[in-house]
């Protein structure tokens, strides 16, 4: 078990089986395209990347590859464990600005169901 109560699936890649949890910047900038899809139903492709933006060019280059890759894992359908942990946290949160966006309104920290 890994902190915040995430569960490691067996058979990955952190030691003792599982895929170990990815908590870096590389993973936020995935999250915040993926994010981005949900809110606009717009192309990955066109999502802004200001975390990877700030990196030099060879991490930038490596850090889009792994939103390609993400992105081909979700069209194929083959998804790993923590990818559908992050792609189902990613929705519920969608679900939840959703409504507050198309009111023209700012999502309180105070009523965020993750506060």
């Amino acid at each position: 078990m890994i902190s915040a109560g995430i569960v490691v699936p067996s058979g990955g890649f952190a030691s003792g089986g599982g895929f170990a949890a990815d908590l870096t910047d590389r993973k936020r900038n995935i999250a915040s395209v993926i994010l981005w899809t949900f809110l606009t139903q717009g192309e990955h492709v066109f999502a802004p990347t200001p975390i990877c933006d700030q990196q030099d060019p060879q991490t930038q280059r490596k850090w889009r590859m792994s939103v390609d890759a993400v992105w081909a894992r979700i069209r194929h359908r083959t998804t790993r464990p923590t990818d559908d942990q992050l792609i189902d946290a990613l929705a519920e949160y969608a679900a939840y600005l959703s409504p507050i966006i198309d009111r023209g309104e700012v999502p309180s920290n105070d009523d965020s169901p993750w506060t």
